[in-house]
């Protein structure tokens, strides 16, 4: 079965999850230090490294009393991934992040972006619209042709998703799977420039990283194809019953009391015929 997030995708680096950070799998650090390189569980080895200063991790300090990796936008913290075509794909992408962002975060805030200037005309990413309050999911060119836009809950921890279908020639945005939906067709492009990296944290500015976060990212996924509905609702449901969040629809995974909410895994079919038949735990927590 896969060992991927909730089952989905492989960890030995031979399939479509191209990248995946997790707090919870950070070892060698002590609570409050200052993190160093965060290690890829995707099996690929695209690991994230300090971009400016380093965030601070926490053991217990995440949702639901998970570890997580705390991000002062006065300190100008974020992480960046060296360009890849696995991370950074030409043709479809989804990514996933279980996060905390606050209002404190710069008025281009970002949880994660990959576009090249502060133009945001090329890449992909999530980021605060100039401090309205509005995350912006887009692919291409955030500026009203390729883009939507959901309110942010300010200091809540949340799941965010973007996927982009080339097939059906959609860009999706999702908050804890509330959708919003974007016209786009044709590869992702990337410009190269004064960022030519996978950003954390931060968005680009013309010189380079510099809309930082101010909040916390407890967990990072991004494969390298559009999953698919079933496969999103069952990465969404392991990444809401680890970190004790809910989802806005498509919860259908809700505790179950015996200490497993921290490694759920599923199969299943979802409402457009889409499914997922092939999954296991990669391993398993005691929920004390």
């Amino acid at each position: 079965g896969y060992l991927g997030p909730g089952g989905v995708g492989e960890v030995d680096g031979s399939g479509d999850l191209s990248l995946w950070l997790d707090a919870t799998q950070i070892s060698g650090y002590t609570d409050g230090q200052n993190m160093g390189t965060w290690f890829d569980a995707s099996g690929n080895g695209y690991n994230a490294t300090v971009l400016g200063n380093s965030p601070e991790y926490s053991t217990s300090g995440g949702a639901n009393g998970q570890a997580t990796l705390l991000f002062d936008q006065a300190n100008t913290e974020s992480f960046s991934v060296t360009t890849n075509t696995e991370v950074m794909p030409t043709t479809e992408v989804t990514t996933i992040i279980a996060a905390q962002y606050d209002y404190d975060s710069d008025i281009w805030g970002c949880l994660v972006n990959t576009s090249d200037d502060d133009a945001w005309n090329d890449g992909w990413g999530f980021g605060e619209n100039n401090n309205t309050g509005n995350m912006i999911f887009y692919v291409d060119d955030y500026n009203g042709s390729s883009d939507c836009r959901i309110t942010i809950p300010d200091d809540s921890d949340e799941i965010w998703t973007l996927i982009y279908d080339a097939d059906a020639n959609t860009g999706y945005g999702y908050l804890s799977e509330d959708e919003c939906t974007f016209p786009y067709s044709g590869a992702i492009t990337y410009n190269g420039g004064a960022n030519d990296d996978y950003l954390i944290g931060v968005g680009p500015d013309n010189g380079g990283a510099n809309y930082h976060l101010d909040g916390a990212i407890h967990e990072i996924i991004t494969y390298d194809v559009a999953l698919n509905e079933a496969q999103r609702i069952i990465v969404s449901n392991y990444l809401a019953a680890k970190y004790g969040t809910s989802l806005d629809l498509n919860e259908v995974y809700d505790e179950d009391d015996a200490g497993f909410d921290f490694d759920v895994a599923g199969i299943g079919q979802g409402s457009d015929g889409s499914f997922h038949i092939d999954a296991c735990l990669l391993y398993t927590s005691d929920a004390a």
